[in-house]
């Protein structure tokens, strides 16, 4: 497990930034956290080194939100695979 510790939005937001150049297609990165911890603010710094010009927000209400090319899901209320499998995540992985 990598620990990274940030000051400040912009920091959190290049250092994913470029921690998504490491990344090849197919690959999964899972974040945990308390709300409010900064999840979404590293999914929008991937999103933005990966070329997302979209505004890339938070998919709590949504379950998923699609941002080519990755895929920016939220299992907070999510309570066991089964639900993850009747919502049609495992679609998203083939």
């Amino acid at each position: 497990m990598a620990v990274f510790l940030s000051e400040s939005r912009e920091a959190t937001m290049a250092f994913a930034a470029e921690y998504a150049k490491t990344l090849s297609a197919g690959d999964v990165v899972l974040l945990d956290g308390d709300m409010g911890a900064g999840k979404t603010v590293i999914a929008q710094g991937i999103a933005r080194g990966l070329g997302v010009k979209e505004d890339v927000l938070s998919p709590t209400y949504a379950y998923v939100n699609s941002y080519e090319p990755m895929f920016h899901f939220d299992c907070y209320r999510i309570e066991n695979v089964r639900q993850a499998e009747e919502l049609g995540f495992a679609d998203y992985f083939d």
